[in-house]
């Protein structure tokens, strides 16, 4: 089996409540996250030819949440999304608060 690169483009992902320096720094975390969940489950063979992905739920976050925590909540929805199937580590961070979740 050869290893392709996975491309893979989040349309929007909107943010609400969370400072924006932690606002920013989430995109590069979500992307490392995801990385390692398809590199620990690797990528669903209905994908591996390409395919689409349906909006996500709003996901909530606790208040106050450390960005990469919330980065791990949304690259845990998206790998599943894709389906990956139970996507493994970090705890969770659900609650109210900070809203990651699908703008579209």
């Amino acid at each position: 089996m050869t290893d392709r690169p996975l491309r893979l483009k989040l349309d929007h992902l909107v943010v609400h409540g969370m400072a924006p320096a932690h606002a920013k720094a989430l995109g590069p975390l979500v992307q490392a996250e995801l990385a390692r969940l398809v590199a620990a489950g690797g990528v669903p063979p209905h994908l591996a030819a390409g395919g689409r992905i349906p909006a996500l739920p709003r996901l909530h976050a606790t208040p106050g949440a450390a960005p990469d925590a919330v980065a791990a909540q949304v690259a845990r929805a998206v790998y599943g999304a894709m389906g990956g199937g139970s996507a493994q580590g970090g705890g969770t961070t659900q609650g109210g608060g900070s809203t990651p979740g699908n703008g579209g």
